[in-house]
């Protein structure tokens, strides 16, 4: 009776647990259910199977540690950010993240802003940045791209710096705000009064446009716009980007966006970022591209 009750029974298989990368659990999960589940679409599996691939078992872990070190190891220190052939200093000031629950497990990580003050692009000193990136996401593909669309973008220039930008431009005039309004001068006259102008972009630079002559005694408007525009250059990275600018205070406000940012990323890229947040010292910061 025994033996035939054990060979009625099933063979037990013997489990052989190997040694593997855990995301090959993934992998074999999201193929599995592609097969069970046929409303589950060939492109969403892939691209989780690609995330795997990136992040390993948890975008979720990966994205909250490095957040987190980045807040840790980066803000409130002066730091000089190499990535590829830009560099830029500056001070980080906070990271702030809006990321709804379910997102980053799904490679949604909503909108991060970075704000820094004192930073120095190209020789031009920025008083205060915030960058705000939004709908922060990962795009599958070979290789699978980090995106942000859109980008907003927020640059103070101090009165000094815009002043020094005017000089440098060669055109004969002094840059100046009073009572929050800006203001043009003759260097070689100052004493005949001022021009009061507006400031609007362009694509790859900032025009300086009169609209009134006054000094302490009149104010003229009429005919000035046939006199020429005063402009000074943008950086790089702000060249197509700024489409207001206003005078706010004692300082120049440039706000802009880009329709989208994307960088291709690898899973030694993200490593190689998250080891060097975890582990850096000093004020040098390079990020790696593929």
């Amino acid at each position: 009776g025994h033996a035939e009750r054990s060979a009625a029974q099933p063979a037990v298989r013997e489990l052989k647990v190997a040694q593997q990368d855990p995301r090959d659990w993934l992998r074999d999960s999201m193929a599995m259910w592609r097969d069970i589940v046929p409303g589950i679409a060939e492109p969403m599996t892939a691209g989780m199977i690609q995330m795997a691939d990136v992040f390993g078992v948890s975008p979720a872990k990966v994205f909250a540690e490095l957040v987190a070190a980045a807040r840790s190891d980066l803000v409130g220190k002066e730091l000089s950010v190499e990535v590829g052939s830009t560099r830029v200093d500056l001070v980080l000031d906070d990271i702030t993240t809006e990321v709804h629950s379910l997102g980053p497990a799904v490679g949604q990580f909503g909108d991060i802003t970075l704000s820094a003050h004192d930073v120095l692009l190209h020789g031009v000193r920025i008083a205060q940045a915030k960058v705000g990136l939004q709908n922060v996401h990962l795009r599958p593909g070979t290789p699978m791209v980090l995106v942000a669309a859109p980008v907003q973008v927020e640059v103070r220039l101090a009165e000094a710096v815009v002043a020094a930008l005017v000089s440098d431009a060669d055109v004969g005039v002094s840059f100046e705000i009073v009572d929050a309004k800006p203001r043009v001068r003759s260097l070689g006259r100052p004493a005949m009064g001022y021009l009061e102008v507006e400031l609007a972009p362009a694509v790859d630079h900032v025009m300086i446009s009169a609209v009134a002559a006054s000094n302490d005694r009149w104010r003229l408007e009429r005919g000035l716009r046939r006199l020429p525009s005063v402009r000074f250059d943008l950086p790089r990275e702000l060249r197509g980007v700024i489409k207001h600018i206003e005078v706010e205070g004692d300082g120049v406000v440039l706000r802009g966006n880009f329709d989208q940012l994307a960088e291709p990323v690898s899973r030694a890229q993200i490593d190689q970022v998250l080891r060097r947040l975890q582990t850096f010292t000093g004020d040098r910061l390079r990020i790696p591209r593929i």
